[in-house]
């Protein structure tokens, strides 16, 4: 099925904007956001009204999308560090990304 196909009114399922309107919906992104370390107040406030909740959302996946790049990449390192017998660059590769990585507050 085709985003022209799964129309509701003026937006597709896969316009990013899509009503955040159901509870459920919003506490699935409030915590979401917590996961990633926005602070709780900045994402209720955007969860107020579509847009700003759009732009959360948005924010969000990018968290994310960085996130896992950042791992991955310094995962194959540890790799060829680990490979190649040195554990002492191994294990400051994994510290120097956990230093860098959003660790939210619980």
């Amino acid at each position: 099925m085709t985003a022209a196909e799964c129309q509701t009114g003026s937006r597709s399922l896969s316009d990013p904007v899509q009503p955040f309107r159901t509870p459920e919906t919003r506490a699935l992104i409030d915590a979401t956001a917590d996961d990633v370390g926005i602070p709780q107040g900045e994402a209720t406030g955007a969860l107020q009204d579509d847009e700003s909740a759009a732009v959360l959302v948005r924010e969000i996946a990018s968290r994310i999308t960085n996130g896992a790049r950042r791992l991955s990449r310094k995962l194959v390192d540890v790799d060829r560090r680990r490979d190649a017998g040195d554990v002492d660059v191994t294990r400051q590769l994994l510290y120097d990304v956990l230093a860098v990585e959003v660790v939210p507050h619980t």
